[in-house]
């Protein structure tokens, strides 16, 4: 989706106006085996520590996405305005600590 965006600012000389809504980070959070580096796995139980690691590990990848959506967008030195925003909470069921 980064790329596409890219894409039709810098064909497009003429001011545009672009919504995209990206699903990466969206729900359902399947369990990964191998959970997060982010988070300490010895603080939760291992269902928490392998779906809560998919979701952020999601988070991760949108926030380095984000990152060079940004950089690219300042390397044309062309006033833009960006908004970036969640629709809603992430829906997780109750987690347990260990």
């Amino acid at each position: 989706m980064t790329d596409s965006i890219l894409e039709i600012v810098k064909e497009n000389d003429n001011p545009s106006f672009i919504h995209a809504v990206g699903l990466e980070a969206h729900m359902p959070y399947p369990r990964a085996k191998n959970g997060s580096s982010f988070l300490d796995k010895t603080k939760m139980n291992v269902d928490t520590y392998e779906t809560f690691g998919t979701y952020v590990n999601r988070l991760n990848s949108v926030d380095k996405d984000l990152g060079r959506f940004m950089n690219e967008l300042k390397k044309m030195e062309r006033p833009t305005i960006v908004v970036f925003w969640g629709d809603h909470y992430p829906g997780f069921t109750p987690f347990q600590a260990v």
